[in-house]
């Protein structure tokens, strides 16, 4: 994904397109979080270094929770200035951030990513329900009587129209933003409808705790924050489906065979559009304690915001970021340059629409 020919072509483009600017000394760069965010934000660093000089900048992939963990724990030395996540950042992280001295957050909406199903070339399984990929991942099932815990080991239980292979599946740990999105979004949506359905006699706090939990047999296994581990063992396994980026995807398109969800596959049109059901918005937030005492900070977050680095054909989109709208471009602009807060981000900025 962050191969150094992708690197170099994003770098002479973007120098060619007259965003070089003077160097100028600064104090070490931190960027820590999500690892779908990362190959992006890795890119856009590696060009603005190539303008600017010999920055030092650090980009660590630790996962959104352990990235905002390190990014709200205080302001100063020694605390990354930049998060990326896959997820919006909580009420409770605002919290915890505040209650540190980072006071300020800039957020930019850097962009939409479709969590894509990917499998070997020779699988039997040509695309799921939502519904089946809930049943296969979660530990509760809702039924008539209650809910009990997951048992299917088959594809077949869960939906007679699938093969009778076992039900494995690659996917993120707990710290992952994904995992997250996962959790409060696609599981609790699905948990949710299958209660309504069933009638399934259950307190809102159990369904609430319940709907969310994943399995923890060998049907599901975790497979850390390295998506290229996770591409490696897909490929090499005989039925693996990995829960992963659209962007990391894209990378390996020639090496595994992506699965429909819902009749729909993962591309840029049905994820801006939100016709594919695992479509969610990405986030980097910038610490706005270090961006008023550190310009290169300031400068980091115009080169990324910048209409060169986020335009619809541009080259993140080119590395399988799906952009998001002129308007909110526009509006990440004048957040980095006022740090203000986006008005739109507590409710997920741009509507999936």
């Amino acid at each position: 994904m962050g191969s150094m020919w992708k690197q170099v072509c994003l770098v002479t483009g973007l120098m060619t397109m007259g965003l070089a600017m003077p160097a100028m000394a600064a104090e070490p760069l931190s960027i820590v979080g999500s690892s779908t965010v990362y190959p992006f934000v890795s890119a856009a660093v590696a060009a603005f270094r190539a303008v600017e000089g010999d920055i030092a900048v650090e980009v660590e992939s630790t996962g959104t929770g352990g990235g905002m963990r390190f990014f709200c724990a205080g302001a100063g030395a020694g605390f990354p200035g930049i998060a990326n996540a896959s997820r919006p950042m909580t009420p409770k992280e605002k919290q915890v951030c505040a209650r540190n001295g980072v006071k300020t957050i800039v957020p930019l909406q850097l962009g939409f990513d479709g969590i894509t199903l990917v499998a070997p070339r020779d699988i039997g399984i040509a695309g799921l329900r939502s519904v089946d990929l809930y049943r296969a991942i979660a530990a509760h099932i809702p039924t008539e009587t209650g809910f009990v815990l997951n048992g299917a080991q088959y594809w077949d239980e869960i939906n007679p129209a699938l093969p009778h292979d076992p039900i494995l599946v690659l996917g993120p740990p707990k710290t992952s933003g994904t995992r997250d999105f996962i959790e409060s979004n696609f599981m609790a949506d699905h948990c949710r409808k299958l209660i309504k359905i069933f009638q399934t006699p259950a307190s809102a706090e159990d369904a609430g705790r319940l709907c969310k939990v994943f399995r923890n047999d060998s049907s599901y296994m975790d497979a850390g924050e390295d998506d290229a581990f996770l591409i490696e063992k897909v490929v090499q396994s005989k039925g693996i489906i990995g829960l992963v980026g659209f962007g990391h995807a894209q990378a390996h398109a020639d090496s595994v065979r992506f699965l429909a969800v819902d009749d729909h596959f993962p591309s840029p049109l049905t994820i801006r559009h939100k016709l594919y059901p695992l479509a969610r918005p990405l986030f980097v937030y910038f610490k706005g304690e270090h961006m008023q005492r550190n310009p290169a900070l300031k400068k980091l977050a115009a080169f990324i915001a910048s209409e060169a680095v986020m335009r619809q054909d541009g080259p993140l989109s080119k590395i399988g970021l799906v952009v998001p709208s002129d308007s909110v471009r526009q509006e990440n602009r004048q957040a980095i340059e006022a740090m203000a807060e986006l008005k739109c981000a507590s409710v997920n900025c741009e509507a999936l629409h």
